[in-house]
């Protein structure tokens, strides 16, 4: 569940953390969310939601003072999966929306090593090369130079490697 921890500017002025968690996935889009937020507050006149915490979706999203409308519009649409791989994109900076997260993802590998086998083999690269020799290439180096060289990013998590390409 995707949530939000909703109170307000005034509460928290006056010393009161009283708020609630709300869960995002509960609506279609940013403006019956903060409808409802709104209307957690009925004594208050006019009052001017503060997010104080979130759970379970990237900080790109969140803001004290706002959750962006791409959190609805992008985001809670997709499946768990692709949640994982927008998650570990936008948090380390690889791209900074879901859609392009998700066209830059190349796969997940055991190691690095793993990808440019892989990625090498693809291509054809060892289409002509006798299969006894293809165990010389150095596949660690290989990996290395693409990362230095900025063309992909490798991500460890959950024991595994996450590939993005990064142009």
């Amino acid at each position: 569940m995707s949530k939000v921890y909703v109170s307000t500017y005034g509460n928290y002025s006056s010393g009161n953390l009283k708020g609630a968690w709300v869960d995002c996935e509960n609506f279609s889009d940013k403006e019956d969310f903060v409808k409802h937020c709104l209307s957690l507050f009925p004594k208050q006149r006019d009052p001017e939601l503060m997010f104080q915490d979130y759970e379970d979706f990237p900080r790109a999203y969140y803001s004290e003072s706002n959750i962006k409308e791409e959190l609805w519009d992008d985001y809670l649409r997709l499946n768990d999966n692709e949640k994982e791989i927008v998650n570990l994109g936008l948090d380390h900076g690889i791209a900074d929306n879901a859609r392009d997260c998700l066209e830059r993802f190349h796969g997940v590998h055991n190691t690095p090593e793993d990808w440019a086998q892989e990625t090498l083999e693809e291509t054809g690269m060892f289409e002509n090369v006798p299969k006894e020799l293809v165990y010389y290439f150095d596949f660690e180096a290989y990996a290395s130079d693409c990362q230095l060289s900025g063309d992909v990013s490798f991500i460890r998590e959950h024991g595994y490697t996450y590939v993005f390409n990064n142009y």
